[in-house]
């Protein structure tokens, strides 16, 4: 190949990274630059969502990923039509991570309060960052805890999957870094406990959530839930929400973390508390 025609290639693929930039934001150029000149120079940029939402992209390319989900190609599985809001209602984001989706859906739901879940000490400056450029500091509160059967210390290990992808496990490993457990009920101790809604991607702590959501007598209006089938019995955690009065839809399949939503039925039990235990 000639150096003109290995020009030629480079060229091309730039542009064609370019035209992958998620189309549900409005710089979409600055985004497209960045990606188009990756991996020669990469720099941090923010950008705005259609809804409003600033979100700060860096060198992880799995907020890319995010943000594409989240404001494009995977509307429905994050924002589907039942999900309804009015200011004031409260929201848990278990799985924080980097305060993406939190932003996204203050944006398109203003008033809300939502408690940002996320033990990582990464995740937590990012979804402060993001707090921050989005004045949203009243109404998106983080909670730097993991969710346990317990309160105690954990540690949250790299599985060499991204950012997105640590687990939290009861032994120390050398790529793993120590953090602290609460209960749900611990965590949400001194707040308001009437949840309307709650979305859930924490790698394998739905196992330890949803028992105890049901335990405190929770029923929010919808669950959007990513399932770990590694870490747990899947068809037991659904059996147990459907029980509860819940019904089932798997929006997403996968392997690895299908995506579940679940709706409250219109006559399901009236909330009441009661004990709960690991899946």
């Amino acid at each position: 190949m000639s150096f003109l025609q290995r020009q030629y290639s480079r060229i091309q693929f730039r542009l064609e990274m370019y035209k992958t930039t998620p189309t549900g934001i409005r710089e979409r150029w600055r985004l497209g630059l960045k990606r188009a000149l990756r991996p020669n120079i990469n720099f941090p940029v923010w950008v705005t969502t259609l809804s409003g939402a600033k979100v700060f992209l860096d060198e992880d390319v799995i907020d890319e990923s995010i943000l594409d989900d989240i404001s494009s190609t995977m509307i429905d599985r994050y924002f589907p039509d039942s999900l309804k809001l009015k200011s004031g209602d409260v929201v848990l984001d278990v799985g924080g991570h980097h305060g993406l989706y939190a932003v996204e859906l203050l944006a398109r739901f203003p008033g809300i309060k939502i408690l940002s879940i996320e033990p990582d000490p990464e995740g937590i400056d990012l979804i402060t960052r993001h707090i921050e450029r989005n004045n949203a500091g009243s109404n998106i509160k983080v909670i730097p805890f993991a969710i346990g059967t317990e309160e105690g210390e954990g540690f949250l290990a790299d599985n060499h999957d991204g950012s997105w992808g640590k687990t939290l496990e009861n032994d120390q490993s050398d790529s793993s870094v120590a953090v602290r457990v609460k209960t749900l009920d611990q965590i949400l101790e001194n707040g308001d406990r009437n949840v309307r809604f709650i979305k859930s991607n924490c790698e394998g702590g739905e196992f330890d959530l949803v028992p105890q959501m049901i335990g405190l007598g929770l029923k929010p209006d919808l669950i959007i839930l990513m399932v770990h089938p590694p870490r747990g019995n899947m068809q037991e955690l659904v059996t147990m929400l459907e029980d509860y009065g819940y019904e089932g839809r798997l929006a997403w399949d996968s392997d690895v973390n299908p995506c579940w939503h679940f709706e409250l039925k219109q006559n399901a039990p009236s909330q009441g508390g009661g004990e709960f235990s690991r899946i």
